[in-house]
C-alpha cells in the first residue's frame, strides 16, 4: 500500500463531522491529533505573547533574522498553536527560521473580521520586539491560508512595509463555498465535506457578506502582494480557488508559484509522519523563503539600507525573548 493510500485510509476511519458535537470536543480532537505528530528535531517551544498567546518555535539552527508568523487552519472555529506545532516546527528547520504560530481569536466567540486585526496586528508588534524587523514572512493552511492572503491585504491598505513571502497551503479563499471545484473533487475529499464548511463560515461570519474581500480574499483586488507559493494537493476541494486566486494575482502584476501536488488530499503536509510527498513539500517551502529572504538582502544592500544586526549576547540570551526576559529582570535587580 502506498503511503497515499495509509493517508486515505485513516482519514475514512474517522468519524464524520456530527452538527451536535459541541465545539469544545472539537477543538480537543483536532489538538490531540496535531500533537501526536513528531516535532522537528532541535526544534524547542516557548510561550510568547502578542496581544494574543502564541508559541515561539526556537533551535540552534533556526536564524534570528528570520521570522515567520504561522497562521493555523481550522475553520476559522478549532485549531490552535498545539495542534500545529509539529507542521510548524518542521517548516522552521527547512527555513531555518524561527517561527511563531498565533493563538488567534476563534468563532463563534470571535467572529469576522477579529482573526484579520490580530494576525495583522502579530506582523507589527514582531516588527516591534526587533525579530527579523524588516522582513518577516507569513505561513498559513486551510482557513489559516485564506487568513494569511487577508492579513497581507490588510497590511497593503496600511502601507505596512512589505513582507518577505506568503505560503498558502491549501487555502480556503472563497467563504460562500460555491466554486465548482466543490462539486468536481467534493466526493474525493474526505476532510472537507460541504456542509461542515458552511457551518464554519456560518460561524465566523455571523450574518456578515461572505463576499466581503476581507472574508473572501479572492474577491479583492490582488496587486502590490508579497511575492506568493501556494501549495495544494489535486484530489481537495480547494483546488480551484487556488488556481483562480494565482491566476488572478500573476494578472495583477504579482509573483506566485502554484503547485499542485498529485494525488494529495487537504493540507497534505501535515502528514510529514507519513508521506514523502509532504515532506518534500516542506523542504520546497523552507528553500523558497531562503530565496525570498536572499532577495530582500539584496533589494536592500541595492538601496543603501543598512543591514540590521544579528542579535548578539555573551551570556545565556539565544534570541529576543529570552534577551526580553533575562535583561530586564537585570536592570530591575540593578536598580
Amino acid at each position: 500500500m502506498k503511503p497515499i493510500d495509509q493517508v486515505r485510509a485513516l482519514l475514512q476511519s474517522l468519524p464524520a463531522a456530527d452538527p451536535n458535537t459541541p465545539i469544545s470536543a472539537r477543538r480537543a480532537a483536532m489538538d490531540a491529533f496535531g500533537a501526536s505528530a513528531t516535532m522537528a528535531d532541535g526544534v524547542a517551544l516557548r510561550s510568547v505573547e502578542l496581544n494574543r498567546p502564541a508559541v515561539h518555535l526556537t533551535g540552534a539552527a533556526l536564524r534570528a533574522d528570520r521570522a515567520i508568523l504561522y497562521l493555523r487552519g481550522g475553520g476559522d472555529t478549532i485549531g490552535s498553536p498545539r495542534s500545529h506545532q509539529a507542521l510548524a516546527s518542521r517548516i522552521a528547520l527547512a527555513a531555518q527560521a524561527q517561527v511563531v504560530v498565533l493563538d488567534d481569536r476563534l468563532a463563534p466567540e470571535h467572529s469576522f473580521p477579529a482573526a484579520i486585526e490580530a494576525a495583522a496586528a502579530a506582523i507589527e508588534l514582531l516588527r516591534g520586539q526587533g525579530l527579523a524587523a524588516r522582513n518577516p514572512a507569513i505561513v498559513g493552511d486551510s482557513a489559516g491560508g485564506g487568513l494569511t492572503l487577508a492579513t497581507a491585504l490588510a497590511l497593503r491598505d496600511r502601507a505596512v512595509p512589505a513582507l518577505a513571502g506568503l505560503v498558502l497551503l491549501s487555502p480556503w479563499l472563497d467563504v460562500s463555498n460555491t466554486h465548482a471545484s466543490y462539486e468536481q473533487v467534493g466526493a474525493r475529499d474526505p476532510i472537507l465535506p460541504k456542509a461542515d464548511l458552511d457551518r464554519h463560515a456560518a460561524y465566523n461570519l455571523n450574518g456578515a457578506d461572505p463576499r466581503d474581500p476581507r472574508a473572501c480574499p479572492i474577491a479583492a483586488a490582488l496587486h502590490d502582494l508579497p511575492a506568493m507559493l501556494v501549495q495544494v494537493g489535486a484530489e481537495e476541494l480547494f483546488i480551484g480557488e487556488a488556481r483562480d486566486c494565482a491566476a488572478r494575482a500573476k494578472a495583477e502584476g504579482g509573483a506566485v508559484e502554484l503547485e499542485i501536488w498529485p494525488e494529495m488530499r487537504h493540507v497534505f503536509q501535515a502528514f510529514a509522519d507519513w508521506l514523502p510527498e509532504a515532506r518534500d513539500a516542506i523542504t520546497r517551502i523552507g528553500a523558497w523563503l531562503q530565496a525570498r529572504w536572499a532577495e530582500r538582502i539584496t533589494q536592500e544592500n541595492d538601496a543603501g539600507i543598512a543591514p540590521r544586526r544579528r542579535f548578539t549576547c555573551r551570556c545565556r540570551c539565544r534570541g529576543w525573548a529570552d534577551a526580553q526576559t533575562h535583561h530586564v529582570s537585570t536592570v530591575r535587580r540593578l536598580g
